[in-house]
């Protein structure tokens, strides 16, 4: 029973002891080890420090942790050590039994991960994770299982029956590596198994942007209840979560703008950057809100059936449009990068662009740009102006927009 510190050359276990008694015989300095010879000061890391004992039953335990100090050794060891004196059990480490299952149910049920914006995404990445890791326990978990859990899984078919994106497994590993990082603070974990381990390369960067003819044939597909969500986005380029949850007591009709909240969770009326912004709103779409059916201020203003849309029911609505206006590979967050791309066309100036659209404005742009609301006003009103000249130089019989002659039901 003692403590050691490990090699890092030949990995050889110098035992605390054994270095003084070989110090005392000058034989070593202390700092070498007693197998090669190698300094036990590794240039980085340090000293790896590590205890063995005699359990119950007679076996040899070792136990090790990479960021373990000598104090931190030495305290574990005296705690088995008063265990065996007292004739009570060893004291078990906090990923001994702990499955990954479990942890991951804890780490869910925190109210920090609760208030984050992206905890819907976490429970589905738990969901994967626990696919994988559920029934191990945390001691058992090694770096070389998360780079076959990245093998294995960009293998995987995602729910539209394509291969997984390495961008989903990224945040799947992003998860996992919060999970360990708040067990690690609250004592829960030991060690680290996802840090240091390489990602796959995101290759996330969509170029699809829809022409007029496109946008045309979409809105002619999309249901009464898709329609108005879809021209939102195509105008201003607003996310997909600021316009699920958008309530009426946001909108202003008499100004023209659609008020996006300061330091709230999209939830709450807030934008994913936590900066609030007013969106300017074209005349068509002034004209579109104010023939819908009014709530009170809370009450969301895109619904159906009833009730407010979701997600799911904007990505349904746009596969069976998209597929039946002949369309693919279009989602609905495209719509984004085709608001940028045509107001970039209409010559609408970056600043602008970012500021309607949500993207924070580089540098000194955004503690000197100060644009007042006819400012955007302008500019949104000149990019209608150039959709509405796109939309003229069409033929008519193929492009109106406003009368679904193809509409069926849904």
């Amino acid at each position: 029973m003692g403590l050691w510190i490990k090699c890092h050359k030949c990995k050889w276990r110098n035992g605390e002891k054994a270095l003084v008694k070989a110090k005392a015989r000058n034989k070593n300095n202390g700092d070498t080890c007693l197998n090669c010879g190698e300094s036990l000061n590794h240039p980085i890391r340090g000293r790896r420090y590590g205890i063995e004992y005699y359990a119950e039953n007679g076996k040899l335990k070792r136990e090790s942790n990479r960021k373990w100090k000598k104090v931190d050794a030495q305290y574990r060891l005296s705690a088995v050590e008063q265990a065996k004196r007292e004739g009570g059990d060893i004291p078990q480490r906090p990923d001994s039994k702990t499955t990954f299952r479990d942890l991951a149910q804890w780490y869910l049920s925190l109210d920090v991960v609760k208030e984050k914006q992206s905890y819907n995404r976490d429970v589905r990445s738990v969901g994967k994770l626990n696919e994988f890791f559920g029934d191990y326990r945390l001691r058992e978990i090694l770096p070389e299982m998360a780079e076959r859990y990245i093998r294995e899984r960009l293998k995987q078919e995602s729910y539209r029956k394509q291969p997984t994106k390495p961008a989903t497994v990224v945040r799947e590993l992003a998860c996992m590596s919060s999970i360990f990082t708040q067990a690690i603070k609250n004592g829960k974990a030991e060690k680290h198994p996802v840090r240091g381990v390489k990602r796959p390369a995101e290759k996330n960067k969509r170029g699809r942007v829809l022409s007029i003819e496109e946008y045309s044939r979409l809105i002619a597909e999309c249901p009464d209840y898709l329609k108005p969500v879809v021209k939102l986005a195509h105008y201003t380029g607003m996310r997909e979560g600021e316009i699920i949850y958008l309530k009426w007591g946001r909108v202003n009709l008499r100004k023209g703008i659609i008020q996006l909240l300061d330091g709230c969770h999209t939830k709450d009326g807030g934008t994913k950057t936590g900066e609030g912004r007013n969106v300017p709103l074209p005349p068509e779409m002034i004209a579109i809100l104010k023939a819908m059916p009014h709530g009170l201020p809370d009450m969301p203003v895109f619904t159906r059936k009833g009730k407010a849309i979701t997600a799911s029911t904007i990505r349904v609505g746009m596969e069976i449009a998209c597929r039946r206006a002949g369309i693919e590979g279009f989602t609905f967050h495209d719509l984004r990068h085709t608001a940028k791309t045509n107001m970039l066309r209409a010559g609408i100036a970056k600043e602008y662009r970012d500021l309607i659209t949500g993207h924070k404005l580089p540098g000194m742009d955004y503690i000197y740009l100060n644009p007042s609301e006819d400012d955007l006003h302008q500019a949104m009103n000149r990019y209608a102006d150039w959709l509405a000249n796109m939309f003229a130089e069409a033929a008519p019989e193929k492009l109106n927009i406003h009368q679904n002659i193809h509409q069926r039901p849904f």
